[in-house]
């Protein structure tokens, strides 16, 4: 089964691109256009990877979205793996998984949610669940 990726883009354009590079990789991949939508969709769906492509935001409007998401106390939120796509870089502590300056190839891209999806929240809830 392959990892489930809840991509958040403001610009229709780019999230059908991402949409179709993500899709042909094997990911199951679905989009959001309002960052205000994507904490109601993570508590309703189990989703590997929330990838934030926001292209219009600054990154401390980015920054403030993903402190939302991982101060809520719902703790599926907590359980996405979330990398982040911005035109300017990220502090490192901006609280992602992992983050991308755009330009991005398309490669590069499915290599950073294979990644995630592999190394992150879920990953790890799933591994700690396994062990006990």
């Amino acid at each position: 089964m392959s990892a489930r990726v809840l991509v958040c883009e403001d610009q229709p354009q780019v999230a059908d691109i991402l949409l179709a590079v993500l899709r042909t990789a094997g990911f199951e991949a679905e989009s959001l256009a309002r960052p205000a939508e994507v904490p109601e969709v993570l508590l309703r769906e189990s989703v590997a990877v929330l990838l934030l492509s926001l292209s219009g935001c600054e990154p401390a409007a980015t920054t403030e979205l993903l402190a939302q998401l991982r101060g809520r106390p719902e703790p599926v939120l907590n359980q996405a793996a979330i990398l982040v796509m911005s035109d300017q870089p990220l502090a490192a502590d901006c609280g992602a998984d992992a983050a991308l300056q755009r330009p991005v190839e398309a490669q590069r891209l499915v290599d950073a949610v294979t990644e995630v999806a592999a190394t992150g929240s879920l990953a790890r809830e799933l591994r700690r669940n396994a062990a006990r």
